[in-house]
């Protein structure tokens, strides 16, 4: 880590300070999501990162509205989200931008402990 620049290295040990004071169940979601991004395709990971620089470029009500759909479907196995997210329900509350949004990044969620 020494080897950073120094504006990085306190960024990283920032985000490890925030990760160890998190309870360890919910240490547990983020590593399995890191691990789930990390078993992504190049593109896939891509098509990640392209769909959390749309969710933040929302406005402020709509990226809410997302993220509560987001957490909704948190502890739907993987079928159960796509299903979720191609229902008439879904189709009705959200743009199809922020259906592909949703779509997306529910690719790397995984369900709660």
């Amino acid at each position: 880590m020494e080897k950073l620049p120094p504006r990085l290295q306190d960024q990283l040990r920032k985000q490890l300070e925030h990760f160890d004071s998190l309870p360890k169940p919910q240490q547990d979601v983020m590593v399995r999501r890191a691990e789930r991004y990390a078993a992504l395709t190049p593109d896939q990971q891509a098509d990640f990162r392209q769909q959390m620089f749309a969710l933040r470029d929302l406005p402020q009500e709509r990226r809410l509205a997302v993220g509560v759909a987001l957490r909704r479907l948190q502890p739907l196995s993987q079928e159960q989200r796509a299903r979720a997210v191609s229902s008439d329900e879904f189709k009705g509350r959200f743009s199809a931008e922020e259906l592909k949004i949703i779509g997306g990044l529910s690719e790397v969620m995984t369900p709660q402990l």
